[in-house]
């Protein structure tokens, strides 16, 4: 999948975690995250604010809350070893590389499949 901005312009390529596996495995144990590339988490509905850690991480990462409409709402950055809680009730939040994208508060993104690839 894809996330983009409203223009159609690619921000990056993400992995959907919408599970309860996924959503806790995360980045763990990754040793990097290539730039343009991202891990989208999916809230579940009782998770309030929700939040994120990064124990077991090996490299600092880029924090973008997004509502149920994919506005960002808020960022922050987070070290290894750490937790972080947004301040508001989030739908969805982007982990990227820390200083890989410089997406601000309002930006409104949209999700798209990834194209299907031709055989030859």
């Amino acid at each position: 999948m894809y996330l983009l901005y409203e223009d159609g312009r690619v921000v990056c390529r993400v992995r959907l975690a919408d599970s309860f596996c996924s959503r806790l495995l995360g980045l763990m144990f990754r040793k990097a995250l290539p730039p343009g590339e991202g891990l989208l988490i999916k809230f579940p509905r009782y998770a309030g604010r929700g939040g994120v850690h990064s124990f077991f991480m090996r490299f600092p990462i880029d924090l973008y809350y997004l509502d149920e409409t994919l506005k960002v709402v808020e960022s922050a950055r987070l070290e290894p070893w750490r937790v972080h809680i947004p301040r508001r009730r989030c739908s969805y939040v982007l982990e990227v590389s820390a200083g890989t994208l410089k997406l601000r508060a309002g930006e409104r993104l949209t999700l798209a499949p990834a194209p299907r690839e031709r055989g030859g």
